[in-house]
């Protein structure tokens, strides 16, 4: 985030995410369920981090995934970190996990 904390906390915007998660909860308990025993991560949590990162999958990028990590594992000085999120990224996409 580019701006102060209350700007990312900012009633209007928590309360359309929790309003969103709730909606979302029950059509995707099983999910939830199972990324919860998998990784241990309470279901409420992935449903709050969706919601305010993405809007529920609403948000766009502007670019290409593939192109933003490509060019990082290229250019960054983080290019090690890079390296190995757009090999994660291929093999989810071979796996046909995406």
């Amino acid at each position: 985030e580019f701006g102060p904390p209350a700007n990312y906390f900012a009633e209007k915007i928590v309360r359309a995410v929790t309003t969103g998660g709730r909606t979302r909860e029950s059509a995707n308990s099983r999910v939830l369920g199972l990324i919860e025993k998998r990784y241990g991560v309470p279901g409420e949590i992935v449903l709050a981090i969706w919601g305010r990162e993405t809007g529920f999958g609403a948000a766009r990028m502007p670019y290409d995934a593939f192109e933003v990590l490509g060019t990082k594992a290229f250019m960054s000085t983080k290019k090690d970190f890079f390296r190995t999120e757009v090999l994660a990224a291929l093999e989810i996409v071979e796996r046909g996990l995406a």
